[in-house]
């Protein structure tokens, strides 16, 4: 396995070894792929390092150190995250990549029973799951009051990405009722402008049609004649 060149599991063959070559290249390969994962902005420090293990133990050493005030940033910035002005969608996003950071900095309990038979993994899954769904409702704007709360009394709570699709689904809906309003109303006003104008035009034909026998002149009748 290739997590073996950065454990140091796969120990390095000695150079008359037949697969010496063979894990010069594999571990070549991998120091490429910590290379690529690094910020550009650091990682030409680590560009002449001998070996994958040594480049990780070099990262370890100046990066690996207490992740509290990271994880403390991220919680803030996932608990002050609010969806705005923007779109459902770019907002559940920022609100992924967070909770993505989040668990990687995250120590991780592990069970000890074989197979977790006591259902303690499972539990804080759910536990994980739930959270996340709080959070996501939390920053959800006003205007989606009604499906937040169908969302949090329903038992048992659906996993966030069910969460997301239902919200999501309220605002298609919603658009596509807003586009047909908005139709609508530019039909009304081109109906109503139409026949505005279908009105000046049969009263200038009236007028036209009209005779007067007192003036002897057209445009209007003998009523309405000011001689």
């Amino acid at each position: 396995m290739k997590l073996g060149f950065i454990d140091s599991t796969n120990v390095k063959p000695a150079d008359t070894d037949p697969s010496f070559e063979h894990w010069i290249r594999v571990d070549s390969m991998v120091t490429t792929w910590i290379h690529n994962s690094i910020s550009k902005e650091i990682v030409e420090g680590f560009m002449y390092t001998k070996s994958a293990r040594k480049l990780w133990m070099d990262l370890e050493q100046r990066f690996g150190g207490c992740n509290g005030p990271q994880l403390y940033q991220l919680q803030r910035s996932i608990t002050s995250l609010n969806q705005g002005n923007s779109t459902v969608g770019h907002y559940f996003t920022s609100l992924v990549k967070l909770w993505e950071e989040f668990d990687v900095l995250t120590p991780k309990t592990q069970c000890t029973c074989n197979g977790c038979t006591c259902g303690a993994s499972k539990a804080a899954a759910d536990l994980a799951s739930f959270m996340q769904v709080i959070q996501f409702l939390m920053g959800l704007g006003d205007n989606f009051d009604h499906v937040r709360n169908q969302l949090l009394v329903m038992d048992p709570t659906p996993n966030v990405n069910r969460a997301y699709s239902m919200v999501l689904s309220v605002e298609k809906q919603r658009e596509v009722h807003l586009e047909l309003t908005e139709t609508g109303d530019a039909t009304a006003m081109h109906i109503r402008g139409v026949f505005k104008k279908d009105e000046r035009r049969r009263g200038y034909n009236d007028k036209r049609s009209q005779f007067c026998d007192k003036c002897n002149k057209s445009g209007h009748s003998r009523d309405t004649c000011l001689i």
